[in-house]
């Protein structure tokens, strides 16, 4: 484990998220501004972020093996594989900081059971993260694999499970939403699961456009933009409907996926396939966007006031896209192996909508007059006081 960094405060904030690339960036606007005003801030994630916390400032402590690819993977074996461990990571990390006698301050996406169990032993409360209004769903109860590896990981720590199936994903305490209230409504859970705040945003350097985007970008002019969940491993799919959408408009499309086939080459006279890119770095040249719909694509969109069609797979994006259904900014579509016409139909509908640009300007203006960094901030450092 790295020094502890050296700080203007020995108030010390440990963050933690698990997951891809999606379920870190929300959590790293925070980081650098809880850095910047001077206080220690310890990263634990898993080992492929450590670039992009270090570059937030924050020390990086590894806790997780690499997130699964969310199309290939059985959920079960993950939680064996790579959560429990990294649970036992997380607690081994979380006692010795409580053994240094420094105050320490926690936060962590929501349903991380490894700061739960620690809050229980040590009676230090921690605060949730939701990154989405699909996390607050509080009564979910938790399936047989889960709860038994649960069982023997708390038992392990000296924590006994407290009832048949207590676990619930969410259990109380202090809370911050990383969307804004109206992007969370109607939800009942939402006033009882602490500030909501909006959209934070972590943006990379982007400086300019790759040569190939720019060069794509002066022969057609501004494109769709086709884009894979961090978490989906095989980018066929998207590739045949780039290809139908393009052949049944004539629009341009990007794509954006990762894969041994995910090279920088042109498919089709108007369609181009590209590795993985920053989205702050060409939204800005793109009339719109389809996606799996992660929390973090959707507050993109709808800050740069672009169109989104959304094709979920799992966890929160079915609802997300469902939201942004229904506040009219986008649409959402169906499994692409089965709907691939529907992408163009939807792009019909959304470009002959009349008052989708006010909807969608509205919206923007929102997301960008509302601080959330700076308001999250503020929440913490009034919650650790």
């Amino acid at each position: 484990m790295g020094r502890l960094l050296q700080a203007k405060s020995t108030r010390g904030y440990v963050i933690s998220s698990s997951g891809t690339v999606g379920d870190i960036l929300p959590l790293l606007p925070i980081t650098k501004e809880l850095v910047e005003r001077g206080y220690p801030v310890t990263f634990l994630t898993s080992r492929d972020h450590s670039g992009l916390v270090t570059s937030a400032g924050a020390e990086f402590i590894e806790v997780y093996d690499p997130d699964w690819p969310h199309d290939r993977r059985d959920d079960v074996e993950f939680w064996r594989s790579v959560i429990l461990p990294g649970y036992h990571s997380t607690m081994r990390y979380l006692v010795m900081r409580a053994a240094s006698g420094h105050p320490l301050h926690l936060i962590a996406r929501a349903g991380n059971w490894a700061f739960q169990t620690f809050s229980e032993l040590y009676k230090i409360r921690y605060l949730r993260i939701f990154l989405s209004p699909s996390a607050l769903n509080l009564g979910r109860w938790m399936s047989q694999p889960f709860r038994s590896m649960l069982d023997s990981f708390r038992n392990t720590w000296g924590v006994a499970e407290q009832g048949f199936n207590s676990y619930r994903t969410n259990p109380g305490g202090p809370s911050i939403c990383l969307f804004p209230d109206w992007f969370g409504e109607p939800e009942t859970r939402l006033s009882r699961a602490g500030a909501s705040v909006g959209f934070t945003f972590y943006d990379r350097p982007s400086g300019q456009l790759p040569p190939h985007i720019a060069e794509f970008l002066t022969q057609f002019g501004s494109f769709v933009l086709f884009s894979a969940s961090s978490g989906q491993a095989d980018g066929t799919t998207l590739r045949e409907s780039a290809l139908k959408f393009s052949r049944d408009t004539g629009v341009p499309a990007l794509l954006l996926s990762s894969g041994p086939s995910s090279r920088r080459h042109r498919i089709a006279d108007r369609v181009m396939w590209c590795g993985r890119i920053p989205h702050e770095a060409i939204i800005s040249q793109c009339t719109m966007m389809i996606h799996n719909g992660g929390i973090g694509t959707v507050a993109r969109c709808v800050r740069a006031a672009i169109p989104q069609m959304i094709v979920p797979l799992r966890y929160d994006q079915p609802d997300n896209a469902r939201r942004v259904q229904a506040l009219g900014l986008g649409l959402r579509i169906g499994d692409m192996k089965t709907d691939v016409t529907s992408i163009s139909d939807g792009y019909s509908r959304l470009v002959s909508d009349p008052d989708l640009p006010k909807r969608l300007k509205n919206r923007a203006e929102m997301v960008r007059n509302q601080n959330a960094t700076a308001s999250a901030v503020e929440e913490i450092l009034a919650l650790s006081s």
